[in-house]
C-alpha cells in the first residue's frame, strides 16, 4: 500500500515508475505468515532485482543516468547491489535501510546509551548539535574504533560487499530516511552517517522521523487481512507518513532537474 502511495506521488510529478517486490503475492501459503512476509532467501531476491532492472533497461524508456532506485529495508540493500553494477544511476533512496555497514551493533548501542542526551558536553554544544540524533552520531564518531574495528569484514555472509563501501566509492546522491521507533536500523543509520561523512560524501541526506517505525508509519494497532479470509493477525503498523512521501518526491525531483 505504501508502494502504491509513493508511486502515485511520483507519477503525479511526471516520473516513470517501475516496481518489483520480494513478497510472494497470490500464494495461499503466504496467508500462514502473520505479516505476509514469506520472502525468498536474500540471494534469490538480489538476483530477481537484477533481472527486473535489466528488463526495465531493455525498454530504453529512461537512460541509466536518469534512473533513481528506491528500496525499503533489505530492498535498500538490493538497490546498492544494483548501484555497484551500474555506477551511472542518478540516485538512491533508502527507507529504513537494513544491513548497510559492517559494525558491532551491541558496542554501538552501549556507546549511545552512555551518552548524556539531556546535558550535552560543551564541545557538542559548540558544534551546534542541538538534535539528539546528531549528538549520538557525534559520540559514535568519537568512538568509531569500538564499533568499527580495523579488521572489519568487507563482505557479508552472502559474499557481497557492504553497501557502505559501495556508496562511499560511487559518491551517488543518497537519501536515507528512518523512524526513531525503528531501533535496530536507526542505530545502523547512525553508523552509516558517521562512515559517509568521514569519507566526504558530496550528497548524502539523512533524516530521522520521530514516532515512526520500520515502515515509516505510526505503528498503530491494526488488523492484517488476507483476501477473502479476512483478519488473519493483528499488528502494529500504519500508512507511511505523508511527510515521508513528500520528502522522497521533493528529493528526487530536485536531482532530476
Amino acid at each position: 500500500r505504501d508502494g502504491d502511495t509513493i508511486a502515485r506521488a511520483l507519477l503525479d510529478q511526471g516520473f516513470i515508475v517501475m516496481r518489483w517486490h520480494a513478497i510472494r503475492r497470490g500464494d495461499p501459503e503466504n496467508a500462514k505468515d502473520p505479516l505476509m512476509m514469506d520472502a525468498p532467501p536474500f540471494p534469490q531476491t538480489a538476483e530477481q532485482a537484477k533481472l527486473a532492472f535489466e528488463e526495465f533497461r531493455k525498454t530504453r524508456v529512461v537512460s541509466e543516468d536518469h534512473i533513481f532506485l528506491l528500496g525499503h529495508s533489505l530492498g535498500a540493500r538490493r538497490a546498492c547491489i544494483l548501484l555497484e553494477d551500474h555506477p551511472k544511476i542518478a540516485g538512491i533512496v533508502m527507507l529504513a535501510g537494513a544491513g548497510l555497514i559492517s559494525s558491532d551493533i551491541a558496542a554501538a548501542r552501549q556507546i549511545v546509551q552512555g551518552a548524556s542526551e539531556d546535558s550535552p558536553q560543551p564541545a557538542i554544544e559548540e558544534a551546534g548539535l542541538d538534535n539528539v540524533h546528531e549528538r549520538r552520531v557525534h559520540r559514535l564518531r568519537e568512538e568509531q574504533e569500538r564499533w568499527s574495528p580495523k579488521n572489519a569484514a568487507t563482505q557479508d555472509r552472502w559474499g557481497r560487499r557492504y553497501p557502505a563501501d559501495v556508496l562511499a566509492e560511487r559518491k551517488t546522491p543518497i537519501l536515507l530516511l528512518v523512524g526513531a521507533l525503528d531501533e535496530r536500523w536507526l542505530m545502523e543509520s547512525y553508523l552509516l552517517t558517521v562512515y559517509l561523512r568521514g569519507r566526504g560524501h558530496p550528497d548524502y541526506t539523512w533524516k530521522v522521523y520521530e514516532k515512526l517505525g520500520h515502515n515509516l508509519g505510526p505503528e498503530q494497532p491494526g488488523a492484517v487481512t488476507y483476501g477473502d479470509q479476512g483478519e488473519i493477525a493483528s499488528s502494529r503498523t500504519g500508512p507511511m507518513d505523508p511527510q515521508v512521501v513528500e520528502t522522497i518526491v521533493q528529493w528526487i525531483a530536485k536531482r532530476a532537474q
